[in-house]
């Protein structure tokens, strides 16, 4: 009897043993189970703060050559005379947001009819900002600002002493005793409206202000500067000024 107590009690403790046995296992599975998930979490976090990492770099990366872009195009502009062009079409800042390329399109098209002497694209220093601002912005509107940036860059870039797009110089501003007897403190509308007037008044242009801005158009034309609203009719412009020249 006493043997068989003890066979019976060795047995159980056999048991006991290889229940504790699979427990510890089971354990060291899940265990293992955690320290792999951990580690994959671990991977993926690194992987996912490298490529942002990377995408900051490159958005850092592509904000300087925006502005090396616009940096250099001022001083290019600046380097060409703008001669006593008897036509000027004064691009405002939601024309180029809409159709980057408008400024390329009208310099093309002066070209072709051979008005390079007498006509030109004129970008205000105030659209440069505006564009500028938007460019790093998270508006909708950024990748256009960018394309509009680089086009007009590559404008000013053209080796022609009679370039058909230019920018506002520093000294190009008008100054008279009412509202614009401190031009330099004029924002936005002001101040490319401020751009129109120098050259209409002080050097005897023709003035098409290029905008969709209704506010703008009203403004303009209470100061007798002629108006653009819609890119087909600055076309149409031209080729009426091409047939008269």
């Amino acid at each position: 009897k006493e043997r068989i107590r003890a066979e019976e009690e060795a047995k159980r403790k056999l048991k006991v043993a290889k229940k504790h046995n699979e427990e510890l296992r089971n354990k060291i599975a899940e265990t293992k189970a955690i320290v792999e998930a951990k580690e994959k979490a671990e991977a993926e976090a690194k992987e996912t703060k490298d490529k942002l990492q990377k995408l900051m770099k490159q958005k850092k990366e592509a904000e300087r050559e925006v502005k090396k872009m616009k940096e250099e195009a001022e001083q290019n502009s600046n380097k060409y005379s703008k001669g006593q062009r008897a036509m000027l079409f004064v691009i405002d800042t939601n024309w180029l947001i809409k159709e980057p390329e408008v400024a390329r399109g009208l310099g093309d098209k002066i070209h072709a009819l051979g008005l390079i002497k007498k006509v030109a694209v004129l970008i205000p220093r105030a659209v440069w900002r505006e564009l500028d601002g938007l460019s790093k912005s998270a508006r909708e509107c950024k990748n256009n600002a960018q394309r509009a940036i680089r086009s007009i860059y590559n404008e000013f870039g053209r080796q022609s002493s009679f370039r058909t797009v230019l920018g506002q110089m520093d000294h190009e501003i008008y100054t008279d005793k009412g509202h614009h007897i401190n031009p330099r403190a004029l924002k936005n509308d002001d101040s490319i409206l401020n751009c129109c007037l120098f050259f209409s008044r002080n050097q005897g242009s023709v003035v098409h202000l290029c905008t969709a801005d209704k506010n703008l158009l009203i403004r303009a034309k209470v100061e007798q500067v002629q108006t653009i609203e819609k890119y087909i009719d600055a076309f149409r412009y031209l080729d009426q000024f091409a047939k008269t020249s």
